[in-house]
C-alpha cells in the first residue's frame, strides 16, 4: 500500500496521515473464480461450524451477570485434530479463503526519504512484538 504521493508544488514526496483501517481476518473469497470457491466451500463450511460452536458455548456458560470467555483452549480442544490449511494436491495453499494478519509494518517521519520503519509482529493471539532497531 502506498502511503506517500508527490506533491508538485513543493516538488517533494509527502507522507499521508490518513488513518489506515483494514481487518485482521481478511475474507478473499469473493475475489476467487466460481471453481476456486467451489473448493473453498468445505473448509469455510468447517470453519462456520466451529464459529457456532463457540458462540453456543459462550451461551451455555451465561450466568445472570457475566458471559465466562476463555482465551486457552480446554483438554478437549487440545486434543482435537488440526484441520488442513491447504488443498492436498497443492502444499502451502489456502484452502479456505481467509488469512489472518500477522505483521504491520509503520513509518516514523514525514518524507519517503527519511524517518524510519517499525516492524509489528503477532506473536501468539491476541500479542504483537514490536520490532524497533531504535529503541
Amino acid at each position: 500500500m502506498v502511503r506517500f504521493f508527490y506533491k508538485e508544488k513543493d516538488k517533494v514526496n509527502a507522507k499521508i496521515l490518513k488513518d489506515v483501517k483494514f481487518p485482521l481476518i481478511l475474507d478473499l473469497y469473493d475475489m476467487c473464480t466460481p471453481e476456486l470457491q467451489q473448493k473453498l466451500l468445505p473448509a469455510r463450511d468447517a470453519f462456520k461450524e466451529e464459529e457456532d460452536r463457540k458462540v453456543e458455548t459462550m451461551r451455555a456458560s451465561k450466568t445472570s451477570d457475566e458471559i465466562a470467555v476463555t482465551s486457552e483452549p480446554s483438554k478437549s480442544e487440545k486434543i482435537k485434530k488440526a484441520a488442513p490449511f491447504s488443498f492436498s494436491n497443492d502444499p502451502g495453499s489456502n484452502n479456505s479463503g481467509y488469512y489472518e494478519l500477522q505483521g504491520v509494518i509503520t513509518h516514523k517521519g514525514r518524507s519517503s526519504n527519511s524517518g524510519h520503519y517499525v516492524a509489528w509482529v503477532r506473536v501468539k493471539g491476541n500479542h504483537w512484538a514490536m520490532c524497533d532497531d531504535d529503541e
